[in-house]
Order: structure tokens, then C-alpha cells, then sequence
């Protein structure tokens, strides 16, 4: 299986189950793909294939503004 980097050097695997196209049903056992508007395989990629945002953000560290980062550091005494 192929597998790429994302944003943060974490590997991800090309396929339909981390692409961005991806749509399960209400009872997540069916997946369609928004460009191909048919069902896929979970296992399936194609060249339309693209990668989820938040798999492209996955190992990025929480943002915190300076206004509740004194709540947060206060949190742990």
C-alpha cells in the first residue's frame, strides 16, 4: 500500500478511507466517493484521491491564545 507524508512527517496511507472525497453513510457501513458519486472500498484510491484536512494536520500541536494559555497553565498545580 502507498503511503505519503503529511504536513507533519506522519505517514498516511493512499486510500479511500483517508481521502478527503470519502462519504459514509448515516450507519457508517457504506462509502461513496464525492467525485466518482459511486460506492468505494475502503481500501480502494484512485488519482482523484486527496488527502483528508485533518489527516493533514494530524501531529500539529493544539493552537492556545495567550488569553486562556494562564487557565491551562494553572490547570495542572
Amino acid at each position: 500500500m502507498t503511503t505519503i507524508k503529511n504536513n507533519y512527517g506522519i505517514s498516511v496511507k493512499m486510500m479511500c478511507a483517508s481521502c478527503e472525497y470519502k462519504v459514509n453513510d448515516r450507519l457508517m457501513t457504506t462509502r461513496y466517493c464525492k467525485k466518482k458519486r459511486r460506492q468505494v472500498k475502503p481500501r480502494d484510491y484512485c488519482p482523484k484521491w486527496e488527502m483528508s484536512k485533518g489527516l493533514q494536520n494530524a501531529g500539529r500541536q493544539p493552537e492556545v491564545d495567550d488569553d486562556n494559555k494562564n487557565d491551562l497553565d494553572n490547570q495542572d498545580k
